[in-house]
């Protein structure tokens, strides 16, 4: 005879008795670290660049000590355009 594979009949009867059930205490196991895709590594690894940058703190700031002279030098070139078209020729 084929067991009986109906499983909301299992958890109506297993759900009468739950009150009644005695666990036994959390055990210890070792959790193995799951591999991850080399591939998937390698595109966050990209990402975390992409966001962090590279380098060290001292490079950073370099960096970003470049980039606000290079918005100051682009606003004082445009103000210096724009001196020149409105000026009377």
């Amino acid at each position: 005879m084929a067991p009986n594979r109906n499983p909301t009949k299992y958890m109506i009867t297993s759900s009468k008795n739950y009150d009644q059930l005695k666990f036994s205490p959390a055990v210890e196991t070792d959790v193995k670290e799951k591999r991850v895709n080399p591939k998937r590594m390698q595109r966050e690894v990209h990402k975390s660049v992409a966001v962090n940058g590279i380098g060290t703190k001292s490079q950073q700031a370099l960096k970003l000590q470049q980039e606000q002279m290079k918005t100051k030098r682009k606003a004082k070139s445009r103000e210096q355009k724009r001196g020149r078209e409105t000026a009377p020729v």
